[in-house]
């Protein structure tokens, strides 16, 4: 996956139309490619930039889609296009785009135990698979078992941490 940013270039005529642009250009990714943005996410939502230039964030596996759909709409001249490098948590908390952490940087949310093993911060992503559930630590080559956790949602909604859970699965 990758964080892209799409940014809408100011017109200062008339800032309504940057918006506009935001709306055809949302529209276009969905209903012409395999992109698909989030709207409830709150960090894909639209925003303006210090110059008031408008634009908006989203993790996608198809950069190359955004770019065929750039330029078969038109909108080549007026939509900047820049890659913000992997993502590896979204976190089930509040959204955010990280890279491959273990502890959301924006909420604090925790994605993902340590090893039991070595106790080594180690993004889930990161685990090589067995099979199933089953796992290898990338750093101390341990076997682990990741699932999610079961009392993962209290009563009233909000988030235990961690999301995974790791157990010891050596013997």
């Amino acid at each position: 996956m990758r964080r892209i940013r799409l940014t809408v270039r100011h017109n200062p005529e008339d800032p309504a139309d940057d918006l506009k642009q935001i709306g055809r250009l949302r529209r276009d990714l969905g209903a012409h490619s395999a992109v698909e943005v989030d709207p409830d996410n709150p960090f894909c939502q639209t925003r303006r930039d210090e110059a008031r230039n408008a634009y908006f964030e989203f993790p996608t596996e198809f950069p190359d889609e955004v770019d065929r759909v750039l330029r078969e709409y038109g909108y080549n001249g007026r939509v900047r296009v820049e890659d913000g490098g992997e993502v590896g948590l979204i976190c089930a908390k509040c959204g955010y785009l990280a890279g491959y952490v273990t502890v959301c940087p924006n909420c604090g949310h925790r994605d993902i135990d340590r090893c039991p093993h070595c106790r080594h911060e180690i993004a889930r992503e990161r685990y090589e698979p067995v099979s199933g559930n089953l796992f290898i630590c990338p750093s101390c080559r341990g076997r682990v078992r990741l699932d999610f956790n079961p009392d993962l949602c209290n009563e009233d909604g909000s988030l235990n941490s961690p999301v995974v859970v790791i157990q010891d699965a050596q013997a």
